[in-house]
């Protein structure tokens, strides 16, 4: 027995929640409103006569030639779609599935008797008397005043109203218990009764799910498959990246999620990705796969460009400190001249340098040499280059003078 739609005045909720889903899709990718592409109205329509042909939905409410031509092919599409998923899995098929004829008629209708007693709302009846009671008792504590000088008659006063809340509370209590007990032996049968179709529903239900895991696993394969075919710009890094939970969205695999809608979003992520790869290799250089593969393991260029700044800072500490090094190994000091009084071999940070190829003596009264050192030094060229960039690379200011 194929699933029948009997009633053309019944609406198809699950077909109308996925003909509202598909028509959200298209407005958010032609960036105008929902009901310029379908109107409820039209879709309800549409849920209800499930049209099976082109003709057909024409003959639909605000289903016109424009949006016939526009949107006509999408939306019976999914409507038979939705049909032949019905009919695979045999939706009022009760004989043939094995489901006796009476219990598929007649489970939703047990007819549960209990007896009962006529109970009437249950109030306090002096409940008026009580809060007139109560607000004459509470205006004196309303009014009070209280200083750190009388700091023990605010204690007693706290001890009291919370005396007076729990009488209350106590009494609330004993009352809704008296009222529930005539419903906790109904409770028991009815755990009972659920206990019984528990059994069977919890085999059917380990079933059902292993199933839904092979339709998915099924559709992560079909996902994989457009995936290898479209990530030619993402390089030998491609198969790592599908299975990161950065990249992969679950909800791919859903039922309600169509084919259109995954491979539209399959598309960009792979669009965005390959962007953010080529940015880092023209910027990462001789790092190059160092940041392509903590981007990998993160999806955020952000994170990427983090690590490729700290790669280049421990890279110009260590050359730095190479540097100095060869300087120490390659530069001799000059004598002073018997005149010259004794200055530090080696200039401060951030102390200005001049070098000077012929020694050219400060005046010892000239305040503005007062922190300049004048030292000649020979170096070849490959020194000369040493020295230079360490000094930029150090933040010393020095000048070259003819």
């Amino acid at each position: 027995m194929a699933f029948q739609y009997l009633s053309s005045a019944h609406v198809d909720e699950e077909l109308l929640m996925r003909l509202k889903e598909l028509r959200t899709f298209i407005s958010v990718e032609k960036n105008y409103p929902a009901y310029m592409v379908f109107p409820d109205k039209t879709l309800e329509e549409m849920a209800s006569r499930f049209p099976t042909t082109l003709g057909e939905m024409e003959s639909i409410y605000g289903v016109g030639k424009t949006k016939l031509r526009q949107y006509g092919e999408v939306f019976l599409s999914e409507i038979l779609r939705y049909i032949e998923e019905r009919n695979s899995v045999g939706i009022g098929d009760n004989e043939e599935a094995g489901i006796p004829q009476n219990m598929s008629s007649g489970v939703n209708d047990l007819r549960i008797s209990v007896s009962t007693v006529s109970y009437s709302p249950i109030e306090i009846e002096n409940f008026e008397e009580i809060c007139r009671q109560l607000d004459y008792y509470l205006e004196f504590y309303r009014n009070a005043a209280y200083t750190p000088e009388n700091l023990q008659q605010a204690i007693t006063d706290k001890t009291n109203l919370n005396r007076l809340k729990k009488v209350l509370t106590v009494k609330r209590k004993e009352i809704k218990d008296t009222c529930l007990e005539p419903f906790r032996s109904v409770e028991v049968q009815f755990k009972e009764l659920i206990s019984m179709i528990d059994a069977p529903l919890a085999s059917i239900a380990e079933f059902t799910e292993e199933m839904e895991q092979v339709r998915k696993d099924e559709k992560c394969a079909e996902i994989k498959l457009y995936y290898d075919q479209n990530t030619q710009a993402l390089g030998p890094v491609a198969a790592e990246i599908f299975s990161k939970p950065w990249f992969y969205n679950k909800k791919w695999e859903n039922k309600t999620c169509k084919e259109y809608q995954w491979k539209a979003e399959l598309r960009d992520k792979i669009a965005t990705v390959a962007e953010h790869l080529q940015i880092i290799k023209n910027a990462s250089g001789p790092h190059t796969a160092a940041v392509i593969a903590k981007y990998v393991e993160t999806g955020s260029k952000i994170e990427a460009a983090r690590y490729l700044k700290a790669i280049t800072d421990i890279v110009a500490m260590e050359e730095t400190e190479s540097l100095v090094r060869t300087l120490s190994d390659s530069v001799t000091p000059i004598a002073h001249s018997p005149e010259t009084p004794d200055r530090p071999t080696v200039s401060p940070v951030n102390e200005p340098v001049v070098l000077h190829p012929d020694p050219v003596l400060p005046d010892p009264t000239d305040e503005a040499l007062h922190h300049e050192y004048i030292f000649r030094i020979r170096l070849n060229e490959k020194q000369y280059q040493l020295l230079t960039t360490f000094m930029e690379l150090s933040n010393i200011s020095y000048e070259i003078v003819p």
